[in-house]
């Protein structure tokens, strides 16, 4: 990631995007909020502000409503590219800190990017 001169930290620049669509919104994750509520809470914010309506709403509702802010539920989030398998039934959901952290740590295709998709129900 990118080091921030005032905090001494760092910070990633985040890419989400639904399931199912193509273009993403970007955020920026800095190293303290680099946890589950730190992420999910990026993701409330960005997706809110534009008053984003999920695609999918109603017909992914048998998934399980994990994280709600608003009108906006969560269900899972995970890295581009991963297997619907390896979401719904494997390890790459980023249900964890420590999950979280590897993510950010292991990068994304550019340097200090990563690029998620996350299933709103």
């Amino acid at each position: 990631g990118a080091r921030d001169p005032e905090t001494n930290g760092t910070s990633v620049v985040v890419e989400v995007r639904e399931r199912g669509m193509f273009y993403s919104k970007a955020l920026v994750l800095h190293d303290s909020a680099m946890t589950v509520e730190g992420l999910h809470s990026a993701i409330y914010s960005r997706f809110a502000a534009d008053e984003y309506t999920p695609s999918f709403r109603g017909i992914r509702s048998q998934l399980q409503r994990e994280w709600c802010r608003g009108a906006l539920c969560l269900a899972y989030i995970y890295p581009v590219l991963s297997l619907q398998r390896d979401v719904l039934y494997g390890e790459v959901n980023l249900d964890s800190d420590v999950k979280v952290r590897q993510a950010f740590r292991n990068g994304g295709p550019g340097p200090g990017c990563v690029r998620l998709e996350v299933i709103f129900v």
